[in-house]
């Protein structure tokens, strides 16, 4: 499958300034009615935009969520701190790293820990996803062809075990943007050949133990 799986509501911008990145919005419970021009509007009237993105799925429905970043730093400040509501639907304005890292969802369970990388372990890649509980049928062309809804990926992989050379129940999954990576977190659900997997983002080789940190 090919082709983008989102809708940008401006066009690409230049590279962002040092730092400019890390201020860049994620907004969730949009209205599945609202649509890229209605949410351009309403985030527009609050000053100059940089970036604004409301995500979709292949279908072209609205995956519920989009991505918000304005020129002055101060707006951004301002934004975040204030309720919003569009289409009659409360949203929640996070900082996209503080979103991508966590979420308060208390981890995966089965080993799989929770997305606050606190203290001094490296921080969460902002571009690859782990994805575990995968049944024995899922290789990784599946996980190309599920994942490549939430945008483009440049590298698929699935570990194999030593012994058997049979690839294990887990596997990653890296994205061209760390917007794609972000979408495919949010989503609460991942049902893959009939089976419901897990995601989070991965850790750097680094900071995994001996058996690769995440198990198989």
């Amino acid at each position: 499958v090919q082709g983008p799986r989102f809708l940008k509501t401006s066009s690409p911008s230049a590279p962002m300034a040092d730092g400019k990145d890390d201020v860049k919005m994620i907004v969730f419970g949009v209205s599945y009615t609202t649509t890229k021009e209605g949410f351009r509007e309403y985030f527009a009237s609050y000053g100059e935009l940089l970036e604004c993105e409301l995500m979709f799925n292949r279908e072209g429905r609205s995956r519920g969520f989009g991505f918000v970043l304005y020129k002055d730093e101060s707006v951004n400040k301002q934004v975040l701190g204030m309720q919003h509501n569009l289409d009659g639907r409360s949203l929640d304005v996070k900082l996209r790293d503080s979103a991508n890292h966590g979420r308060d969802r208390g981890g995966f369970g089965g080993g799989f820990g929770g997305g606050d990388y606190g203290g001094d372990k490296p921080a969460a890649s902002k571009t690859k996803i782990f994805i575990g509980r995968l049944n024995d049928e899922v290789g990784t062309d599946d996980l190309r062809e599920y994942f490549e809804q939430f945008g483009t990926i440049t590298d698929v992989f699935m570990p194999t075990h030593h012994s058997t050379g049979k690839t294990k129940n887990c596997g990653f999954v890296e994205f061209a943007s760390p917007e794609s990576c972000a979408a495919a977190l949010e989503e609460t659900r991942h049902v893959i050949k009939g089976s419901e997997a897990v995601a989070q983002a991965a850790e750097p080789k680094e900071s995994r133990g001996p058996r690769g940190g995440f198990g198989g």
